[in-house]
């Protein structure tokens, strides 16, 4: 199915499945220390670059998956958590080399409702709360709880 261009830029959101823990390995090695930026005098790259780092290290570390969508030019997955491997079996590298993925991993009941509620939201920028069930690579069917919000740029435009 192909999404349309609808203006906005960015996305993103969690999803999780309470029902199921997943199983948690570690994601931050002790010996490996954190990244710091090249130019360490460029005080607000540094502090963005930290930002950035800390936030990822967060975002790995809980138990839901975390993703991020550009919707131009077409809505495409950027980002998605390492947990999308422990929840539901894929790797990352499978679920951001194509763009429609998510959408064949959706269960057949569900598929339609959710890709116009998507569609729907894409083109209001409204944040959304869906549950459906998704398919693992393992062949179970799991439900899903999943969140998103629209990112503004600084003229607060989606």
């Amino acid at each position: 199915m192909e999404i349309p261009d609808l203006g906005f830029r960015r996305g993103a959101g969690w999803i999780s499945a309470p029902e199921r823990p997943p199983r948690m390995a570690p994601r931050h090695r002790a010996d490996e220390p954190m990244k710091h930026p090249a130019k360490p005098n460029d005080k607000a790259k540094v502090t963005a670059e930290l930002l950035q780092e800390s936030y990822r290290q967060l975002a790995e570390h809980l138990p839901v998956i975390t993703y991020t969508v550009e919707l131009l030019p077409t809505p495409h997955t950027v980002y998605i958590s390492p947990q999308v491997h422990s929840m539901l079996g894929f790797t990352q590298k499978e679920w951001l080399a194509d763009p429609e993925f998510w959408i064949q991993q959706l269960a057949p009941e569900d598929r339609d409702r959710i890709l116009k509620e998507v569609l729907r939201h894409n083109k209001t920028a409204e944040p959304f709360t869906l549950e459906y069930r998704v398919r693992t690579r393992d062949g179970w069917t799991l439900w899903l709880h999943n969140s998103a919000t629209y990112q503004t740029d600084e003229t607060g435009k989606p």
